[in-house]
C-alpha cells in the first residue's frame, strides 16, 4: 500500500497495528486534521514492535512528521503531524495570539511551536493547548483550559 503516492511507504502492511494506525491517522494523512497523538503504555508487551513498525512504515513519508516522546513512567507518546494542515490552523490570528498569551514565542515559527509543544509533552503537566494542534476549535480549547472570553 502506498499512502503517499511517492513510494515512501512501501512497507508491507502485515501488521494489524499498522492497519489500525492508518485508519486512525487517515484524517491527518489527508490533511483534514493537523495532528494526532497516541500513547503506548510502558506495560504494553508489544511496545518495541509497534515502534519498529511505525519507524519502518512512516520514516520516509512526506505527508507526516512524527515525534517520539519518552515519558517518565516508561511509556511513549507519539505525535503525528501534517505540517501543511497544522500551518493552516496556526495561521489563524486568534489561535496564534492565544498561544503567545500562554508562553509560545512572539515570533511565530512552525518548528519552534512544535518544539515547545514537544518539550511540554515531556513534563508531567499535560499541555492542554495541544487541542489547538489537534484541530479542536479555539473556543473549546480555551473553555476547557478555564479561560473566559
Amino acid at each position: 500500500m502506498n499512502i503517499c503516492n511517492r513510494n515512501c511507504c512501501e512497507y508491507k502492511i502485515n501488521s494489524s497495528y499498522i492497519k489500525w494506525l492508518i485508519e486512525v491517522l487517515g484524517p491527518v494523512i489527508l490533511g483534514s486534521k493537523p495532528s494526532e497523538i497516541l500513547n503506548i503504555s510502558s506495560k504494553d508487551k508489544d511496545k518495541d514492535s509497534k515502534l519498529n513498525d511505525i519507524n519502518s512504515f512512516f520514516s520516509n513519508c512526506y505527508k507526516l512528521s512524527y515525534y517520539i516522546i519518552n515519558i517518565s513512567d516508561g511509556g511513549i507518546r507519539i505525535i503525528f503531524i501534517n505540517r501543511s494542515s497544522l500551518s493552516n490552523v496556526l495561521d489563524n490570528k486568534k489561535c496564534l495570539n492565544f498561544l503567545k498569551f500562554i508562553g509560545y514565542p512572539s515570533d511565530y515559527n512552525l518548528d519552534s511551536y512544535i518544539e515547545l509543544l514537544i518539550d511540554k509533552l515531556h513534563t508531567k503537566d499535560f499541555p492542554h493547548e495541544i487541542g489547538i494542534f489537534l484541530g479542536y476549535p479555539l473556543k473549546d480549547v480555551v473553555g476547557f483550559m478555564g479561560y473566559g472570553n
